[in-house]
């Protein structure tokens, strides 16, 4: 059996510290992390929202995104219609301060309704720094991020006024910079020129939205889905197109109910397993087959719970390679003769369809899937009751010495090196009795990488010191170049094999991902009973046995030498091991 497939009978005393007895559920904790608050900037007056509003790469050197504000009617800075587009500061500021201007660009003339559609494009030019646009009533432009200097500015075609914002679509033409459609033509991020023209017979109808989905049709390029409505949203039509060229894969034939409009639609993981990404789309959510069009499934039934489609792509919010879903839910309870509707945002696995999260603070969520903080996860900004607009973090934990424990799985991904940089997510809930995929991501394909879980000690060696346990999984190619390591947590079922009280939760503290290695490859595995035996094995990361390794159970003083096929054995070890030196 490939060591990378292996599942694990985790010694539960060193990694629990308290535990709560959980029934397997799918309703998952509440994501409670902060990163940053501001006073609702946005007003009454910019009512375009989220529309008027993306994010860019950092500016200012702060290690934190920055804003991107149009503001085409002059709500801020007054001037009538002109329009700007803003450049502002995700530093934080006082509540109550409007965020620090770095830069604005204004438009000409009475009219012009300048800043319309702000959107970041991607790194065209490969100095770090994202490029980003904006529409007027009659142009777009496209702008330098480091410098904010115009690129490009095009009048549009009659067709291009449907369209909308400049939408990014990923990598189209295979030349390694990211392409976006520009109203009716998708253009080269490298050259800013037109790579071919979409169909023009949707004139006579209103944009609705340009949804990038993934490799849809596995020809190793991106496709998207064009939705277009009548007035009123009384038809709509969309249609998933190849990325390659432009043409119509198939329309999609999305049931919205009595709303015709089509919210959104997501990438999601190969839910039919035909090799392919398969994608989200409709109200309530549904997954369809990327090759087909195919209703495969919706998510999974809650009592009480209704999902709509929160209308924005979330990405990978746990670290296994397969962008996530965020949906809204609404359950309505009946209270003495009267009525209350919660409503709270959940962020759903694209692999599993399983809850991740969910949260009952925003009342309207603005931006999604950006890594604001620089964690490896994105993030999602959502304004508050209260007059709060609050940036949150969209990880699957917070940091284990931060503030007093909550439900769920806290663990902190950090490198030995700043390279590789590494993260650590999972799936699902710390549920007794099952397992708990560990995703460990950042890995070359087809490099190891390490899991340990235990106190951190400084060492000149990154692996295999002072561990409670160790995991090592060979990485699998998720995109190109990307690898993901996934590691199997089987929880104990038992109350006695856990041997601890049941009080609070399940806490996985200060786990740190290793630096990948192709040289070395150890598993320790620790068996059912109490007291038990360590066994494991060593070899080289071609999967060459390691013959005559010393071995030893830290803290403990027991040692081991592994035989001819690099694998070793110590019996009656007790499971308080403190991990393995090699």
């Amino acid at each position: 059996m490939a060591w990378a497939s292996r599942t694990f009978l985790l010694a539960s005393f060193a990694l629990v510290l308290a535990a709560r007895a959980v029934e397997a559920r799918s309703t998952p904790a509440p994501q409670e992390d902060e990163l940053r608050v501001w006073s609702d900037f946005l007003g009454d007056g910019l009512s375009y929202f989220p529309r008027n509003l993306d994010s860019l790469s950092d500016v200012n050197g702060d290690g934190f995104r920055e804003f991107l504000l149009g503001d085409p009617d002059g709500a801020i800075a007054g001037g009538g219609n002109v329009g700007t587009l803003y450049v502002l500061s995700g530093a934080a500021v006082p509540l109550g301060a409007f965020p620090t201007i770095l830069r604005s660009h204004r438009g000409a003339g009475s009219g012009a309704r300048f800043g319309q559609f702000p959107a970041s494009l991607g790194d065209l030019d490969g100095d770090g720094v994202e490029e980003y646009a904006c529409r007027s009533e009659s142009e777009w432009f496209v702008f330098n991020g480091r410098d904010g200097r115009l690129l490009r500015r095009k009048s549009p075609t009659p067709a291009d006024h449907n369209y909308g914002p400049l939408t990014p679509l990923g990598d189209l033409d295979r030349d390694g910079v990211g392409d976006f459609l520009g109203g009716g033509s998708v253009y080269s991020g490298r050259s800013i020129t037109p790579l071919y023209d979409l169909p023009g017979d949707i004139i006579d109808h209103y944009f609705q939205g340009v949804f990038p989905l993934g490799d849809l049709d596995c020809d190793g390029v991106p496709d998207f889905v064009t939705s277009f409505e009548g007035e009123k949203c009384e038809y709509s039509f969309s249609q998933v197109r190849s990325g390659s060229t432009g043409a119509v894969l198939y329309p999609l034939p999305v049931d919205n109910g009595s709303d015709k409009c089509l919210p959104s639609a997501t990438p999601v993981g190969d839910l039919d397993g035909d090799g392919c990404a398969d994608f989200s789309a409709g109200s309530p959510p549904q997954f369809y087959g990327g090759q087909s069009g195919q209703l495969l499934a919706g998510l999974p039934a809650e009592d009480g719970f209704l999902f709509y489609p929160s209308g924005l792509q979330a990405g990978d919010l746990n670290g296994n390679g397969v962008p996530d879903v965020l949906a809204w839910s609404h359950e309505t309870e009946r209270i003495g003769d009267g009525y209350v509707t919660e409503i709270e945002l959940w962020a759903f696995d694209g692999a599993t369809r399983e809850p991740l999260w969910r949260t009952e603070k925003p009342r309207s969520l603005l931006l999604a899937g950006r890594d604001w903080n620089g964690d490896g996860f994105p993030d999602f900004l959502a304004r508050e009751y209260g007059e709060r607009i609050v940036l949150h973090s969209g990880a699957p934990a917070r940091d284990a010495t931060a503030r007093e424990p909550r439900d769920g799985v806290r663990v902190v991904g950090s490198p030995c090196r700043a390279e590789p940089k590494l993260r650590i997510g999972v799936s699902g809930g710390p549920f007794l009795g099952r397992r708990l995929p560990v995703h460990l991501s950042g890995v070359a394909p087809g490099r190891l990488a390490f899991l340990r879980v235990g106190a951190l000690r400084s060492s000149s060696r990154c692996v295999l010191v002072e561990a409670d346990a160790i995991f090592a999984a060979r990485a699998r190619e998720v995109s190109p170049g990307i690898g993901v390591a996934t590691v199997e947590i089987l929880l104990p079922a038992s109350v006695a094999l856990a041997g601890t009280s049941f009080g609070a939760q399940w806490i996985l503290e200060r786990a740190r991902v290793f630096e990948s290695s192709a040289a070395l490859e150890l598993q320790l595995g620790i068996g059912p009973r109490h007291p038990t035996t360590a066994t494991g094995l060593v070899a080289l990361g071609d999967g060459t046995p390691v013959a005559g390794a010393e071995v030893e159970i830290v803290g403990l003083g027991l040692r081991a030498t592994t035989d001819a096929a690099g694998r070793f054995s110590v019996p009656e070890v007790a499971i308080q091991n403190r991990g393995v030196h090699v």
